[in-house]
């Protein structure tokens, strides 16, 4: 799994969008070259097989709904359905989008071509539509992230909603809002619309729209975008990275030993992957390691040039051996299971899905011993693509 060091606040709409691992269900997976689509659970166990095309595209699924995106009429057109869960995978409803977001959420975001924003729930049925507010158009809103998605509007200002489309946070003060974590967000005031660099300041705010606090861009040379357990990664001037807490005060001390830090994560996929409790993956001098945050110490050494947490234990990681391929290891940096594994997955059940070769992947448990699978006829499973696509982070409107 890539490893992204944190970026500066441009880049926090791009997030990604979710806060409930226990709904990722099934994965998109093929047996054979240009075969058709089946659907595998986090447990290794098959839902259906051979479904649909292989020209088509579906996403994970999620509270027991999954898109299917078909090529449409007219070269580079498409659309998507909406499908259940199911042994036999029915179309929920006939309708087609041209955009959609997952169901994190019981409703989720979608746009029909030419159409404005509006949200459906689990029958395909409208919930609610988000194409004006205060009489100002809708352009762009996020998925759902932790309860709460972000819009905003063609004059330029961005609001928060619930999952009921309440409007939260009004489009009037601020010009971007970040997504909502730990019951906070960081936003831009409209004032400083036409600032930039160290003459931007941003606001901490919680959830009701209240200012918890400011500080400005000068004060920190790196910050996160998401609060974990009340804090916020930040990077001071030569000195490394700490954590502050949202009144912009030091909390846990920068250190030297810190170089950088990855983002907490609010997906499906990524909510465990770098930070887990008290325990995240810090990049130090020669390599990877894991930080304990509220004891402000090195737990595991930073010598790996690639570390995932495994698990949502915390005392299971993917590590890189020497010969840029995956093992198991502990916490005490022992390696607990040998899988060699080119491409590596997330323990979302009982077992993780890793890539042997070009087109190879097998079910590992967490000894890294392989988990022979079978298909509907109980024979032997062989799997050789495995999809892990998801909807848009955020949608557009395509209304005038």
């Amino acid at each position: 799994m890539k490893k992204v060091l944190f970026a500066a606040f441009a880049a926090l709409l791009l997030c990604s969008c979710g806060n409930s691992d226990t709904d990722l269900q099934y994965f998109p997976f093929q047996s054979e070259r240009d075969g058709k689509w089946g659907m595998i659970s986090a447990d290794g166990d098959v839902l259906f097989e051979n479904e649909f095309k292989s020209e088509c595209s579906l996403t994970v699924a999620m509270r027991d709904r999954f898109w299917v995106k078909y090529e449409g009429e007219g070269y580079g057109e498409y659309y998507y359905k909406l499908f259940k869960a199911a042994k036999r995978p029915d179309a929920v409803t006939n309708d087609r989008y041209s955009q959609v977001g997952d169901f994190i959420e019981d409703v989720a975001p979608v746009v029909k071509k030419d159409g404005g924003i509006q949200f459906i729930d689990r029958d395909g049925k409208l919930a609610f539509k988000l194409e004006k507010v205060n009489g100002k158009r809708v352009v762009t809103c996020t998925n759902f992230i932790n309860g709460y998605a972000v819009f905003n509007t063609d004059e330029n200002r961005a609001g928060l909603i619930d999952t009921k489309g309440k409007v939260i946070i009004e489009p009037k003060k601020y010009i971007l809002l970040g997504p909502v974590s730990d019951g906070r967000l960081l936003a831009i005031d409209k004032k400083y619309e036409d600032s930039y660099g160290d003459d931007r300041k941003f606001t901490i705010l919680n959830v009701k729209g209240e200012e918890l606090s400011t500080f400005s861009f000068s004060k920190f040379e790196r910050f996160s975008s998401l609060f974990y357990n009340g804090l916020l990664a930040a990077a001071k001037e030569d000195k490394g990275w700490g954590f502050i807490n949202d009144k912009a005060e030091w909390v846990v001390p920068a250190t030297s030993k810190i170089k950088g830090l990855m983002e907490p994560g609010t997906g499906p996929f990524d909510r465990y992957v770098n930070y887990n409790d008290d325990l995240c993956i810090f990049k130090g001098e020669d390599g990877y390691g894991v930080y304990n945050i509220s004891k402000g110490e090195v737990v595991l050494k930073a010598k790996f040039d690639m570390l995932d947490f495994a698990d949502k234990s915390g005392k299971l990681l993917w590590a890189e051996n020497e010969r840029g391929k995956y093992d198991l290891i502990n916490l005490e940096g022992e390696t607990v299971g040998e899988c060699d594994a080119k491409n590596i997955h997330f323990f979302y059940g009982d077992v993780a899905f890793v890539k042997e070769g070009s087109h190879s992947w097998i079910a590992v448990d967490k000894k890294g011993k392989e988990q022979k699978l079978k298909d509907l006829n109980g024979k032997a499973l062989e799997i050789y693509n495995l999809d892990f696509n998801t909807g848009s982070a955020s949608v557009s409107s395509e209304k005038e």
